[in-house]
């Protein structure tokens, strides 16, 4: 979403405007939010919505230890084969093995190791305690993001380079923080604190629809045709051999769309999916052809046979860490719903599976089970266990199954 008209500075400027939206609230993240926005003179609003957007105000090591598990229907409780008689093998080696290994990050705002020592340098602050405490970790952010404007001219334009961002990514990244500002937010924390910005009420207006030349009208909405999406190049694909499409592969990203969008168009990562959906509005953003093969399965044999759906959020944190919305749900849950209209693919768990399902040997066509794929012991050669224990796959099937049976 888009924020009409809204300069940051502005807001601090314009006499009928509180100095911040931003509720006053105890506790430890509140209190180091408002120190280093009057320590460091960056606005309050947009320091919290930066820690809101990076993680919902939770730490980047954050993990979740439920042993909630889901045992429904919709479960996939066993190894399960796929192969079907015409089946071979691709080439296993014309694809990358998988995605460049994710830069660690640190505390509430997801610094860097080389944001670690900036800050360092800028507030005095250990590196250990910059990583591991949150007065740190804020105050640092707000050092770099103070000491960026100031050269850049621009508290925006410092945003992008704190966020890692470019281009399209960067425009997502800024339209996301003015929704957030423009819309509000309310969100509690795992260990019960509140943390709580009162929407400006500012307009908004929606992200580009831009199709590609496989989908020549993006409005179509009805179901089971394509939801409107914007279009975003990634160089990261090869042919997919003449392999038909029978499968479709759930992700998560391990963060916003806007990262993955940095992550995706840079060819030096190696790595990409067909699509992306966002938690707060079900955005959807393409960046790989559906005839064309994406990297995103770390087996050549899925990758050719499927499309694969990244969505913000976090495997092992409940509810996804707060991204795993109906919103979210929903939208991709018609964008599945088009592409096994589109290619006649069976709706279950045979054909629709999680990235932590994947094989990990790549000469297996055998799905494994949920149990397994959460346990890190599949998802592809490098073990990835997305989208995690926290998906809910019964509401995403049924989403799925009555989309198509309206069609």
């Amino acid at each position: 979403m888009r924020l009409v008209a809204l300069s940051i500075f502005g807001l601090l400027a314009c006499g009928t405007e509180p100095a911040t939206h931003v509720e006053d609230l105890p506790g430890a993240r509140n209190e180091a939010y408002r120190a280093a926005s009057a320590h460091y003179g960056v606005d309050q609003d947009w320091l919290v919505a930066i820690g809101f957007q990076q993680g919902r105000f939770e730490s980047a090591q954050q993990t979740d230890t439920s042993d909630t598990m889901d045992t429904s229907s919709d479960a996939l409780t066993a190894d399960t084969p796929v192969d079907e008689p015409d089946d071979s093998t691709p080439d296993l080696t014309s694809d990358p093995l998988d995605e460049a290994a994710a830069l660690p990050s640190w505390g509430l705002m997801y610094l860097t190791d080389v944001q670690i020592d900036r800050a360092a340098t800028l507030t005095g602050h250990s590196p250990d305690l910059l990583r591991g405490d949150v007065t740190a970790n804020i105050d640092g952010a707000a050092a770099i993001l103070a000491e960026d404007a100031h050269a850049m001219g621009s508290l925006r334009a410092a945003t992008t380079a704190f966020l890692g961002v470019e281009d399209d990514a960067a425009t997502l990244a800024l339209d996301e923080l003015d929704t957030a500002i423009a819309t509000g937010f309310d969100v509690t924390t795992t260990n019960a604190e509140r943390l709580a910005l009162d929407g400006t009420g500012a307009n908004i207006i929606a992200d580009p629809i831009s199709p590609d030349e496989e989908t020549a009208d993006a409005d179509r909405t009805a179901a089971g045709h394509t939801p409107p999406y914007q279009w975003i190049a990634s160089p990261n694909f090869s042919t997919r051999e003449g392999y038909p499409i029978r499968y479709v592969v759930i992700h998560d990203i391990e963060g916003t769309m806007a990262g993955a969008i940095a992550v995706f168009k840079s060819s030096a990562n190696q790595t990409s999916a067909h699509y992306i959906v966002r938690s707060h509005d079900g955005h959807i953003v393409k960046m790989v052809l559906e005839r064309n093969n994406a990297w995103h399965a770390g087996h050549a044999w899925f990758n050719r046979h499927s499309i694969g759906i990244e969505h913000e959020g976090f495997a092992h944190r409940r509810a996804g860490g707060g991204y795993y919305t109906d919103t979210l749900y929903g939208a991709s849950a018609a964008l599945t719903c088009a592409i096994v209209h589109r290619y006649n693919i069976p709706v279950d768990r045979k054909h629709i599976f999680g990235h932590e399902n994947v094989p990990s040997n790549l000469s297996s066509h055998t799905l494994c089970s949920d149990a397994r794929g959460i346990a890190g012991l599949c998802g592809g050669v490098s073990h990835h266990s997305d989208p995690g224990k926290y998906w809910d796959w019964k509401k995403y099937m049924k989403l799925v199954s009555s989309c198509v049976a309206r069609i």
